[in-house]
């Protein structure tokens, strides 16, 4: 969540992506704290040889905790660092034959966010990396294949620029992020034989005060690989969001995604529900 202050209006801000953190930079002494639970649901999932596989329904659950802490005192340079660590739980379930879960920490994002000293337009510059906490090659044995595969397994870094604003005589403010994802093939544990092609990623939400500091928000985003390979994800995604104030600093937060396009990753619509505290 973040604060924008412009034209006599300030905006508590939501984004859906647990690593889209928006133009506007903490300072030391603010925080903000999420904690999540995510359900994702499609009728096909990604195997263990990184295909996309139908004949399932496929169920994700993802308990999450995301974080902002500002680091520069002053309200110059300003510098935070932030933090996504999910945990999920993955079901594949066969007709009339069972189900395959698999149970996990995942993909953890920690980053870096700055923006300079220059007030004309909400900016910043972020550097992220992506650190599995799992082995991609497990489970193994012969019924690998019918497991879902929690992520790639190996570490990525993204590179984001932020940029945004109110929207002039209008309740409503924007902001839109582009950046590049360098995927390596830097895995943990014993991985899997493959490579990955570098994508470009954007992140956008357009959003506004619905009533007494409740906001309404339309988020796009998306994965775009330069490259097209059998591994690489691609994907866009579309859907509302809310952020419900409540007092003391704590507010309920509700999204919802609904895949739009997807290449090498599972045709699926998410469901978030989450508390937060912003200080």
């Amino acid at each position: 969540m973040r604060l924008l202050t412009g034209a006599g209006l300030t905006l508590g801000l939501l984004a859906a992506s647990p690593v889209a953190a928006g133009p506007w930079t903490r300072e030391a002494g603010q925080a903000y704290v999420k904690l999540a639970e995510g359900w994702f649901f499609a009728d096909e999932f990604v195997d263990a040889s990184g295909q996309v596989q139908t004949g399932a329904a496929y169920l994700g659950q993802t308990t999450s905790i995301y974080a902002e802490v500002g680091l520069l005192p002053g309200d110059e340079h300003r510098l935070h660092l932030q933090l996504y660590a999910p945990h999920t739980i993955g079901t594949n379930d066969f007709d009339g034959v069972g189900q395959f879960r698999s149970a996990r920490l995942a993909d953890t994002t920690v980053g870096v966010q700055y923006s300079s000293p220059w007030r004309g337009l909400p900016h910043a510059v972020r550097v992220e990396a992506k650190i599995p906490f799992y082995d991609a090659s497990e489970p193994g044995g012969l019924q690998a294949e019918n497991f879902p595969l929690v992520g790639d397994g190996q570490v990525d870094y993204t590179l984001w620029l932020s940029l945004g604003g109110s929207i002039p005589n209008t309740p409503l403010y924007a902001f839109g992020e582009v950046g590049h994802r360098w995927r390596t093939e830097t895995f943990i544990g014993e991985g899997l034989d493959r490579s990955f092609e570098d994508s470009l990623v954007a992140f956008g939400q357009l959003g506004g005060d619905v009533y007494g500091g409740v906001l309404l928000m339309i988020n796009a985003q998306a994965v775009r690989p330069y490259a097209e390979d059998e591994f690489t994800k691609g994907y866009v995604t579309v859907g509302p969001a809310l952020y419900a104030p409540v007092g003391a600093g704590i507010a309920l937060e509700a999204g919802y995604d609904y895949t739009v396009w997807a290449r090498n990753s599972a045709n699926g619509q998410a469901v978030t529900v989450g508390v937060s505290y912003s200080q």
